[in-house]
């Protein structure tokens, strides 16, 4: 046996392999509402993903597909701060390389 260990992964279209579950496509759009409305709030956002969350719920006990409002609002949270943080990171890195190729 050789000193490499095989990564299992499914690979992205980049090469890079991704580790993990693919998630909730509900929740992804939910991202994507978020980040394209920075005003939309929380709940609207997770129902603009898909989610069906009844109108007057802004209760933190209400329970979506088995999960609570509140852990869908913290998961969503997360998701969006991930994306601003990897966003962030590319733009410091294109920065850098710019001034790199300055001198």
């Amino acid at each position: 046996m050789s000193g490499k260990q095989e990564v299992k992964g499914k690979k992205d279209s980049k090469g890079a392999i991704r580790l993990g579950r693919k998630g909730d496509p509900r929740m992804h759009k939910a991202v994507t509402a978020r980040l394209a409305d920075p005003k939309l709030s929380l709940v609207d956002a997770l129902r603009a993903g898909g989610f069906d969350i009844p109108l007057d719920a802004e209760g933190e006990h209400i329970m979506i597909d088995g999960v609570t409002l509140s852990q869908r609002k913290n998961q969503l949270s997360r998701r969006l701060r991930i994306e601003r943080q990897s966003v962030d990171q590319v733009t410091y890195l294109g920065v850098l390389k710019v001034l790199l190729f300055m001198f």
